[in-house]
């Protein structure tokens, strides 16, 4: 991969400045169709999600709703809008958001948010043909660690770590918190077994990757914990 970049500190801050900059929605004076609206949404979003903030992605739900009537072509902020609601546990909204525009509704990444409502109710088959079919006509990073997430969930752990790695190698070098991302999943794979170094090994790659990640340090917390109770576990007493 790509040198060791500045991480999670410094994405932050870039995130801030951008929409310290734009100043709201109300403030976007440039013709109604452009992007610069779409983008000051899309970094309320990114700051909510990378910070694992719920309340922030409240507001991002209301900042859409605001947005959309700025936009002649509102698709992207549509499939935002399910995204933010999939967050959030409101499926209803979900569905509403997905069927406003038809586009949006059989886009990939509008399948791919279908096939996570279908996981999510339990209609495995439906979830795992839908990620499937995404994956015949694009092999992107998000549609395979969707899989991997599937198989994992199903007790495949060996099959979710190869989707995970093949998700991997679809990022550009540029791509360092997406990598970072998937490595914790892997490295979750492996502490679920009780295999610790190797859990370790990817949280270590992970934190290189993008420094100061809150998620990388909660799993090495985790695992951490976990090593220390398995240290303290008295052996049983052998017979013969």
């Amino acid at each position: 991969m790509a040198p060791r970049l500045a991480g999670y500190a410094t994405e932050i801050r870039l995130i801030e400045q951008d929409i310290a900059e734009a100043g709201g929605i109300e403030a976007q004076n440039e013709p109604a169709g452009t992007e610069r609206v779409t983008r000051y949404v899309y970094r309320l979003y990114q700051r909510a999600s990378l910070a694992g903030d719920p309340t922030g992605l409240g507001a991002v739900a209301r900042a859409i709703d605001r947005a959309i009537p700025f936009l002649v072509h509102p698709g992207d902020l549509y499939l935002l809008k399910a995204n933010v609601a999939f967050k959030l546990h409101q499926f209803a909204n979900v569905q509403s958001a997905l069927r406003a525009v038809p586009s949006v509704y059989h886009s990939n990444e509008g399948r791919l948010i279908r096939a996570d409502l279908d996981f999510q109710f339990g209609r495995y088959r439906t979830a795992k043909n839908g990620y499937c079919a995404v994956l015949k006509t694009e092999r992107s990073w998000g549609a395979l660690a969707r899989l991997a997430h599937f198989c994992g969930k199903m007790g495949d752990p060996a099959g979710a770590d190869e989707l995970y790695e093949e998700a991997q190698d679809d990022l550009t070098a540029k791509e360092m918190r997406a990598f970072a991302w998937l490595e914790v999943q892997r490295g979750f794979l492996d502490f679920a077994r009780g295999r610790y170094r190797q859990a370790r090994s990817h949280y270590d790659r992970a934190d290189a990757a993008y420094p100061g990640y809150w998620l990388v340090d909660e799993h090495v917390a985790e695992l951490l914990a976990a090593q220390d109770r398995y240290a303290r576990t008295p052996l049983p007493f052998l017979n013969g």
